[in-house]
């Protein structure tokens, strides 16, 4: 992939972030409700009243339908019906909104050649050209992602009736699309941006494999510099420390950083079923952007989840003691008594830790969460999903909350058959029915489900309902040709549909390959994805691999 275009050319100066063209749109709606006294400061944007849509003669059915959705979204959102035409038969005006890398326009030409001496691939430019908006892609598929940025930055968001929220200077926005691995109903493309590994089995002290993979974005710092950062870790399934690792360029590239030690509980294992969390808000003493740390220790007949906070993005961790404490692992039965994978979320000034828990004798195991106000004192454990029937062991918590304002909890469902993921919904997070099994996370007509260790995550982007994403260890039935394919759902989880999982989960004789990955979704709708592929089949070994996925 290429990395985000960047010139200083005084022909064509591109503008990474919207600010500039933003900042006086008032990027919200509240402009819209009367709130500015005067349309004086929205004269600088681009009067479309008399604007013609040109789209190239070359184009296809996809280009097509998509220069029809702009119009159509014009009309509504600005008020003006503006016709479309095409290259070859409308004649040159001052006023166009030019589509497309092929058009015969000369103000295409120029934008489409200084798009692709910059890359070879992957891209989208749109401009400003005197009075001419032009939106090229280096590809049919790059113009129409530039299409909807367009769509979604400017024409959603004009503030006044007849203007768009674009100034008429040469400000120009290029980024790098990715490749596409997936077109929805409603036109959106679904792209990897970034493919890298963050970690091979030699980073681990003394270990040969990692699962459980988990990752978060500084977004809460209160040095602005520092949000961005990538933070990722996973197990170590030598029982060595957890490994931390951090990037600053946007998955490009990876360095470890530090190691967590359980000092806490000196005499047991660490390395198990890691979990980060970026605290959004103060909670107690402890200030926003702080990062929670847990994972599972275990030896001695327990297992405990020591927690750790950071207050320099990760570098340095100081322990603030155990979360939970339970017993040893029996097997699958009444007899155990563990507590495993800790998970955390927020809500009105608390701290949840979601996890599976032996302890009661009454279920094989059941979903519980402590929650917490000040990160030192938790309180009793609360049910969240329970089966009377010593058959079933819900476990492996997956959360994300979605743009209906309701939560999504995912888990595997052990002892029913594949081990299927059920996905229950609740309005708060403590608010779960829990005997109700949630839904299966089924592709009807295909017969297509998955099964153990699931990851969720929730973005506003692809349509209306946004999309949720959802992937697992395996694919309990039917597949695309990957061992745990990415599912997605644009109507929050009532149907799905599956597509082969961009990063490699091909598991190989011994590698837990694909089990229990990690979703981060960030304040712009990009998933950050972070998944173990296959190190070595002789090994028996798994490396950590990260993508970034986007919407257009």
């Amino acid at each position: 992939m290429k990395i985000l275009i960047r010139s200083l050319s005084t022909i064509l100066v591109i503008a990474m972030m919207l600010g500039a063209l933003l900042a006086c749109s008032g990027k919200n709606n509240d402009d819209k409700n009367g709130e500015k006294d005067s349309e004086t400061e929205y004269s600088k944007y681009i009067d479309i009243s008399e604007y013609k849509i040109i789209r190239s003669y070359s184009g296809g059915d996809y280009l097509r339908n998509s220069v029809v959705s702009l119009k159509n979204i014009i009309k509504k959102n600005v008020g003006v019906d503006i016709p479309v035409r095409v290259d070859l038969d409308a004649e040159p005006t001052d006023k166009e909104i030019i589509i497309g890398g092929q058009n015969k326009r000369e103000e295409a030409k120029r934008a489409y050649d200084y798009l692709s001496s910059k890359v070879d691939k992957e891209a989208y430019l749109i401009t400003v050209e005197g009075s001419k908006i032009i939106i090229v892609g280096l590809s049919e598929e790059d113009t129409i992602m530039g299409i909807n940025r367009f769509v979604r930055e400017f024409v959603e968001k004009s503030p006044v009736k007849g203007r768009l929220a674009l100034e008429a200077k040469d400000t120009k926005i290029a980024e790098q699309t990715g490749s596409v691995i997936y077109k929805n109903a409603e036109g959106k493309f679904v792209v990897v941006q970034r493919y890298t590994t963050v970690a091979v089995p030699e980073d681990i002290m003394r270990g040969d494999e990692f699962t459980y993979g988990k990752i978060i974005k500084l977004e809460h710092q209160a040095d602005d510099k520092n949000n961005g950062i990538l933070i990722a870790t996973a197990e170590n399934t030598s029982q060595s420390p957890w490994s931390i690792y951090h990037s600053e360029n946007d998955g490009s590239s990876w360095k470890k950083v530090t190691e967590i030690d359980d000092t806490v509980n000196p005499d047991m294992s660490p390395g198990y079923q890691p979990y980060l969390f970026e605290l959004p808000e103060d909670v107690g003493e402890y200030k926003k952007g702080s990062i929670i740390f847990s994972g599972c220790s275990y030896g001695a007949g327990a297992t405990k989840f020591p927690i750790f906070i950071s207050s320099d993005q990760g570098k340095t961790w100081t322990a603030l003691g155990n979360i939970a404490v339970g017993g040893a692992f029996n097997g699958q039965t009444l007899e155990s008594e563990g507590i495993w994978e800790p998970v955390f979320a927020y809500e009105n000034g608390k701290l949840y830790c979601f996890y599976s828990d032996e302890q009661d004798p009454k279920y094989n195991q059941r979903l519980v969460y402590k929650s917490t106000s000040d990160l030192k004192k938790w309180s009793e454990p609360v049910n969240v999903t329970a089966y009377d029937t010593e058959k079933y062991r819900p476990g492996m918590v997956a959360l994300t909350k979605m743009g209906n304002g309701k939560w999504a909890l995912a888990y595997e469902l052990v002892g029913a058959e594949g081990n299927g993921i059920r996905i229950k919904q609740a309005d708060t997070l403590e608010s779960w029915d829990v005997f109700s099994d949630g839904k299966l996370a089924y592709i009807h007509g295909v017969g297509r489900y998955l099964g153990s260790a699931p990851a969720i995550a929730w973005t506003p982007e692809g349509g209306e309902c946004g999309t949720l994403f959802l992937t697992a260890n395996h694919n309990a039935a039917g597949g695309s040709g990957t061992s745990a394919d990415l599912y997605m759902s644009y109507d929050y989880g009532e149907t799905w549909t599956s597509i082969r999982n961009p990063i490699n989960v091909q598991r190989g004789s011994g590698v837990r390959c694909g089990y229990s990955a990690g979703m981060y979704v960030d304040k712009d709708g990009s998933l950050y994805y972070v998944n173990n592929e296959v190190y070595s089949e002789q090994t028996k070994s798994g490396k950590l691999m990260f993508v970034k996925i986007k919407i257009f």
